[in-house]
């Protein structure tokens, strides 16, 4: 005979744990540690690596195993969260939920000033520092072909990573997007992803092309995930986006000369002395 006591005891226990695993799974301050201690994953870092960069006013509130647990880096949010937020360049909406994208961008379509003012702040702040811009900055461009640019075509995507700290010989970098959106067929896309090459050829920034089969180039795009996880299955072929300004032979010179066209047009006074005087003279082209 079942016992209906029991039953509803059950019954009540099963609702209450039921009421406790929702609350436990939506709670806000855990759901926000956990998005943090992601983004330490996702570059690289182990607790205790985080440790070692936390400053001396935070140190001694989080140890390596608070920085792992959730639970316990909970209880720390509102002084980890921030730091973590700025070292690792995350979009304060996504670290908060109220956002998709972990990574910020830098929206210099059409306005290239954008770019060239956050590369002049940041020149400025390491004049002291002898690590300079180009030991620290690199570019990277994806695609989803190996061909010259002048027979790319679909999506192309620009990434920029930044060297933030070394331990024990190893580099960490935080990333932040140049592009959303962008295509080979749409030429003010082409013409940022020329005012790109020049402005890192100006500073001697290292540049590399990548190549991501187009599922995994939209999903990069669109920037719902960490970029070490959404360029994970980029192929081994490289190209070199600099090509298009030294190698004349390299895709049709007829389009790499119209290209360098639009690129000068695009160019301000200020933009193409600065700019302009990176490239090889267009003459050499020919």
């Amino acid at each position: 005979m079942i016992n209906i006591f029991d039953w509803l005891v059950s019954a009540f226990k099963l609702g209450r744990d039921i009421r406790a695993e929702r609350s436990y799974r939506t709670d806000a301050f855990r759901l926000e540690a956990q998005r943090v201690i992601d983004a330490f994953q996702a570059h690289g870092l182990a607790p205790n690596e985080v440790a070692r960069l936390l400053p001396e006013a935070l140190g001694h509130k989080a140890s390596p195993a608070v920085l792992g647990d959730v639970n316990e880096l909970k209880r720390h949010l509102s002084q980890i969260s921030p730091w973590t937020t700025a070292m690792l360049a995350l979009d304060p909406l996504w670290v908060r939920g109220r956002g998709s994208e972990p990574h910020r961008r830098i929206h210099s379509y059409k306005h290239i000033s954008e770019l060239t003012t956050f590369f002049r702040e940041r020149e400025a702040a390491s004049e002291d520092d002898a690590v300079g811009l180009a030991e620290r900055y690199q570019l990277h461009f994806y695609k989803q072909d190996g061909r010259p640019l002048s027979e790319s075509r679909g999506t192309f995507v620009v990434l920029l990573t930044q060297e933030f700290a070394q331990l024990d010989g190893e580099s960490f970098h935080r990333t932040y997007y140049l592009t959303e959106g962008h295509h080979f067929e749409h030429s003010p896309c082409v013409v940022h992803l020329l005012q790109i090459v020049a402005l890192a050829l100006h500073y001697r920034i290292f540049m590399s092309g990548h190549v991501l089969a187009a599922k995994h180039l939209a999903a990069l795009d669109e920037g719902n995930g960490f970029a070490s996880d959404l360029t994970s299955e980029a192929s081994g072929l490289l190209w070199y986006p600099e090509d298009i300004f030294f190698r004349p032979l390299d895709g049709d010179l007829g389009w790499n000369l119209t290209a360098r066209d639009w690129l000068e047009e695009s160019l301000q006074d200020d933009q193409a002395e600065m700019l302009l005087r990176a490239l090889p003279p267009k003459q050499q082209l020919v």
